[in-house]
């Protein structure tokens, strides 16, 4: 969608500024720039119905307890490609673990960072009232929150992506 409309808005940009943009490098920056940028905000408000909903329904996990990972596997899943070659994709590490609240242990299982961090504990929310549902922090902050390196990466490539569309196709760049 945001694809079609940033085309557009280049279409109308180089209408009336003309050749004038084939030649300023500054005019393409500054052109990417607004487009990344847009391409983020645009990406950012339609994930946040998402997460506002995730963030309800998990609202009432306030209690923290340090969970002991007991076990993990990756989750993954296949998908075929056009020659018909299989290939297998990671959703991330799924842990079970067990944690104590008021003297009784309980165990859940949730998206988790053990194989990143190696890690052999994790914060684990859970519903104060009913200990039996909860879930790892990391998998909270997964569904409702915006983590700052993915973004970080997501508008470099988003950069570099828009600024070689422009050098290939339109020769914004200045040759002499």
């Amino acid at each position: 969608m945001f694809i079609i409309l940033y085309c557009v808005v280049l279409g109308i940009v180089v209408k009336f500024y003309g050749m004038e943009l084939m030649h300023d490098v500054k005019s393409a920056i500054i052109f990417v720039v607004g487009a990344t940028i847009g391409l983020y905000l645009s990406v950012e408000i339609n994930s946040i119905p998402q997460k506002l909903r995730a963030r309800k329904q998990l609202a009432h996990l306030t209690g923290r307890a340090e969970g002991r990972i007991t076990s993990h596997y990756e989750d993954t899943y296949e998908t075929q490609d056009e020659d018909g070659n299989w290939h297998r994709n990671s959703r991330g590490t799924v842990i079970s673990y067990e944690f104590d609240v008021g003297g009784n242990t309980y165990t859940g299982q949730g998206y988790g960072s053990w194989k990143r961090a190696n890690r052999e504990q994790q914060t684990i929310c859970y519903d104060p009232d009913h200990p039996e549902d909860n879930l790892p922090l990391y998998d909270i902050d997964s569904k409702t929150k915006t983590h700052f390196i993915g973004l970080l990466l997501y508008l470099v490539i988003s950069f570099a992506v828009f600024f070689g569309l422009i050098w290939l196709f339109f020769g914004v760049i200045y040759k002499g």
